[in-house]
């Protein structure tokens, strides 16, 4: 049986309603008078943000989970199998080493509730330029999409990848808009100088040259 129309378009609405929320939540326009009507527990805010988005999400995959065909569309055999549990061993790994470089309990929030109860300011975060980063702009969205489409084996799997990489994009885009606002000319030089996701050993990030 295969995915009808009517519930792949119903799920790539839910995709999009996921994706406008979720980029509108973290916009300046919507946490600016968030943080103001949270008052004192403001540093809240992005603990909160990711809950949100974290249920959304869910939500988003449970209805394929729920509605969409699990017919095969790609059964890998012999050293192809093989060859695709090495790439997906390999993408976990980058996964894990991407998100290493980053202050997870930043990112999840924790760190701006816990300085928000010692009534401490919590500085910009500064650019990270680790070994990844001097090759790839974007480790986290490059291992992420390796990931999803290294374990393409069903209906709902192809369309979820799909839905899912159209979402990457868009986000990076917005990403990238937003750390250049923030970081001004030293992220411009950057983003000039290496790839968003595929490596290239020809450009690199040398700031040391960038800044002769």
């Amino acid at each position: 049986m295969q995915s009808s129309i009517v519930d792949i378009t119903a799920y790539g609405l839910f995709w999009l309603l996921f994706g406008l929320t979720h980029s509108f939540m973290a916009s300046e326009t919507f946490k600016a008078p968030w943080k103001r009507f949270l008052g004192p527990l403001a540093p809240w805010e992005r603990l909160i943000y990711n809950i949100i988005a974290t249920i959304a999400l869910g939500e988003v995959l449970y209805f394929a989970q729920q509605n969409l065909a699990t017919q095969p569309v790609f059964q890998p055999e012999g050293a192809i199998k093989w060859l695709l549990g090495l790439v997906q061993g390999a993408s976990l790994l980058l996964l894990l080493w991407s998100l290493s470089t980053y202050d997870i309990m930043r990112f999840a929030g924790l760190k701006q509730v816990w300085k928000g109860f010692r009534k401490e300011k919590i500085a910009v975060e500064p650019l990270v330029y680790s070994s990844m980063h001097k090759f790839v702009r974007h480790p986290i969205y490059s291992s992420v999409l390796l990931l999803l489409w290294s374990r393409t084996q069903n209906e709902a799997m192809l369309i979820t990848n799909i839905f899912a990489t159209t979402y990457l994009l868009i986000g990076m885009g917005w990403e990238e808009g937003r750390l250049s606002a923030l970081y001004g000319e030293e992220y411009d030089r950057y983003r000039s100088a290496v790839p968003a996701l595929i490596p290239n050993p020809k450009r690199r990030w040398q700031p040391e040259i960038v800044e002769k």
